[in-house]
């Protein structure tokens, strides 16, 4: 809705101020039409660092009533995993819509866990499985719990060959419950000698779901 007959802009610099039909917002103007809009519930989103020294992403939400669906963006670092998004969100895990619960200014911090092996996870920099440990150690994380060490956007990349010989029964990582819904790329290498005995879900994951598992041989599974 127009609102040019309301004010004289000498410029298209924002002003604030209370429209003729009532409510409050921020006046924008249209350079092409060369129209005043007014924006309701305006909020302005900046998603940073938990200490707040980095801004990711930034964006202003306008018309919105009731407030706006937005896609939670998400970023990576060396080392580190992205938890989800601190604040008043309706919905705070990376990569889901949700929408912001108040208008104004509205800051939103990355809440992140430790991951420990090389990389930041991205699917260009996946973190890195280079040892039989390092596959161990994935797999501690994954029966402990951890769910943000299997999310959607984390990507593992297998960087050598492994031998699970020196496993006498490796039990899968997961469960039906603690499904793998990440990304793990055997980038052409293979793992080989591995034994599982037991019943129910058995293999490398017990329960891929929504993940995957690619570019993997496995040789000599018993």
């Amino acid at each position: 809705m127009a609102y040019d007959a309301l004010i004289e802009p000498a410029d298209s610099t924002g002003r604030t101020g209370t429209s003729a039909f009532g409510g409050s917002g921020r006046f924008v103007y249209d350079e092409v039409a060369e129209t005043w809009t007014i924006a309701y519930n305006e909020a302005t989103l900046k998603w940073v660092d938990s200490d707040g020294s980095t801004v990711f992403e930034e964006i202003t939400l306008t018309n919105v009533e009731p407030y706006a669906e937005f896609t939670l963006p998400v970023v990576y670092r060396e080392g580190k995993l992205l938890n989800y998004w601190n604040g008043n969100l309706s919905s705070s895990t990376p990569g889901k819509p949700s929408t912001v619960t108040s208008s104004g200014a509205v800051t939103l911090r990355a809440n992140w866990v430790t991951v420990p092996f090389a990389g930041s996870g991205s699917p260009e920099d996946p973190f890195r499985i280079a040892t039989t440990n390092d596959l161990l150690t994935l797999k501690q994380l994954i029966d402990g719990g951890n769910t943000a060490i299997r999310q959607i956007y984390a990507n593992y990349g297998l960087v050598t060959d492994l031998d699970l010989s020196g496993f006498e029964n490796w039990m899968p990582m997961g469960s039906s419950g603690r499904t793998w819904g990440a990304t793990f790329d055997g980038c052409g290498h293979k793992i080989s000698n591995m034994t599982c005995v037991g019943t129910g879900y058995l293999g490398l994951f017990a329960y891929v779901s929504g993940g995957m598992v690619c570019n993997l041989t496995m040789e000599n599974v018993a």
